[in-house]
Order: C-alpha cells, then structure tokens, then sequence
C-alpha cells in the first residue's frame, strides 16, 4: 500500500512538472509578440501627440503598422524571422483612449484579427 502511494505521488509530480515546463515554454514563445503588440499601443499614443489628433467621443481611428513604421516611430513588424503584419484600433472614451493591438504573423495571430 505505501509503495502505490508513493507511484501515484511520483506520478502527479512529473505530470505537474511537465505541464509546467509546457506552460513556461509557451508563455516565452508568445512574450516576443506580446512586446510588439505593446511597441504598437505606445507608437500609436505618440502618433496621435506627435499629429494632434483629438478625437470626439465615441469615435475611433485605425492604424496600421506601416503607418507607424513611416513616422519613423516602430522600427519594423517583425519577431526574430517572422514577419507581421497588424494594426491598432483607438477609441476615444469618456476620460481617455483605448489601444488595441492587432497582429498577424506566421506563427502567431491576436485574437481578433480582421483583414
């Protein structure tokens, strides 16, 4: 009896690590895209300073990479070898603006991408 204990504790504690070890190797696969996603967000609030757009309440503006690649304010749309394509859609609320960074990669797709 205590040797089946101590089989099933072994058990759960590889099966624990492995899921670990998967879900750390995918969280560092997907932070190079989650970082351009964020250089995307930033480029854009410099882009609406930089063109003094005010936009109304309720209303919202679409920009795409090449825009802010353009304005000289992101360097390019690419992650190591995979190049992206991908916009940020602004919208003007109450109090601020939301940024939504959007991008399509070979490897990798932003939940919500439109064509």
């Amino acid at each position: 009896m205590k040797k089946m204990v101590i089989c099933w504790i072994f058990l759960i504690s590889v099966l624990f690590v492995t899921i670990l070890y998967f879900g750390y190797s995918f969280i560092d696969s997907i932070s190079g895209y989650q970082t351009l996603e964020n250089d995307m967000v930033e480029a854009s609030d410099f882009y609406l300073d930089i063109n003094k757009i005010d936009l109304a309440v309720g209303e919202g503006i679409r920009l795409e990479g090449k825009q802010l690649i353009d304005a000289k304010l992101l360097s390019s749309m690419a992650v190591e070898e995979d190049e992206c394509e991908g916009y940020v859609e602004i919208k003007r609320n109450i109090t601020n603006y939301d940024y939504k960074a959007y991008i399509k990669c070979d490897s990798y797709e932003t939940e919500g991408y439109e064509e």
